[in-house]
C-alpha cells in the first residue's frame, strides 16, 4: 500500500513538473507567472531584506524626478505628491528650466542648467560629482536599498523614505530622493532632499521634503539596476485597467 502511495506521488509531481516547465499552454504560462510571483515575494524579497537590513531592500522608480533627462513640459502638478499630471504640448523642462530637446544631459550640461540651485545651498559642482548615482536614474529603473544609519547619512546620498506618516489623505508611499540638507533636532535627524530633475523641493499636504524625520526613513539607495522596474509598472497599469488597483 505504502508503495503504491509513494508511486502515485511520484506521478502526480511529475505531471505537476510537466505542466509547468515542458506545457506550452496558456495555463501553464499563467501557472509560471503565479509561481514566479509567489517565489520572489515570499522568498526572495525577505532574504533580500535580511541581507540588507531593511523592510524595503528593492525600489522600482515610478517618476522622472531623479531623471538627468528633460520630459516634456508640465502643465499641472498633482497637489498630493507634486509629480506632474498632465503636459503641455511642444517643448521639454528640466529643473524648471525650458529646453529643446530631450536627450539625457551629461554632467557637465546638467550642472550648467541646474547646478546653482545647488551651490546656493552650499553644493559645490565637485562635491556633486562624486555623489552616488550623481547622474541620476530613470523611470522604471530599480533602485537597491539597505539599512540607512541616520548617523552616517550625508548629502548627497539617495534616500528612500515615507510620505507624511500623519495624512489622512492618502497611505504613506515611499519617495526616492537625494539629501541636500541634513539638521538636528530634539528628535534626532532632519533630513531635507530634492529630486535631481526638479527645479525645487516638493511641499504639499502628503509631501514635506524639506522636513524628513529619522522614522520616515526607509533605507539608503545603493546601487541601479536599469529598467527592470518598468516589470512592476506595467503590471500595475494592467490592473488599473482592469480596475482592480486601489
Amino acid at each position: 500500500m505504502r508503495q503504491h502511495k509513494n508511486n502515485q506521488f511520484k506521478g502526480t509531481a511529475k505531471k505537476v513538473w510537466d505542466f509547468i516547465w515542458n506545457d506550452d499552454s496558456a495555463w501553464s504560462w499563467i501557472a509560471n507567472v503565479v509561481l514566479a510571483f509567489i517565489l520572489i515575494k515570499f522568498v526572495v524579497y525577505p532574504l533580500l531584506g535580511l541581507l540588507l537590513g531593511t523592510q524595503l531592500p528593492v525600489v522600482a522608480v515610478i517618476s522622472e524626478s531623479m531623471s538627468h533627462t528633460p520630459t516634456p513640459l508640465c502643465e499641472q502638478r498633482s497637489l498630493f505628491t507634486g509629480d506632474c499630471i498632465s503636459y503641455t504640448q511642444g517643448g521639454y523642462e528640466i529643473c524648471a528650466t525650458e529646453q529643446s530637446s530631450k536627450k539625457k544631459l551629461s554632467f557637465e550640461n546638467y550642472w550648467f542648467i541646474c547646478g546653482s540651485w545647488y551651490e546656493d545651498k552650499g553644493i559645490s559642482k565637485e562635491e556633486f560629482k562624486n555623489f552616488k548615482l550623481q547622474n541620476g536614474f530613470e523611470k522604471g529603473d530599480v533602485i537597491v536599498l539597505r539599512k540607512a544609519d541616520p548617523e552616517k547619512l550625508e548629502v548627497g546620498d539617495i534616500l528612500v523614505f515615507l510620505s507624511n506618516i500623519d495624512s489622512t489623505k492618502s497611505r504613506p508611499y515611499p519617495i526616492i530622493h537625494r539629501i541636500v540638507n541634513i539638521q538636528e533636532t530634539s528628535e534626532g535627524k532632519m533630513f531635507s532632499t530634492k529630486g535631481d530633475h526638479n527645479g525645487f523641493q516638493i511641499v504639499t499636504t502628503t509631501f514635506n521634503e524639506k522636513e524628513i524625520l529619522q522614522s520616515q526613513v526607509l533605507g539608503k539607495g545603493v546601487a541601479r539596476i536599469p529598467l527592470v522596474g518598468y516589470v512592476k509598472l506595467w503590471f500595475v497599469d494592467l490592473l488599473n485597467l482592469v480596475g482592480l488597483a486601489k
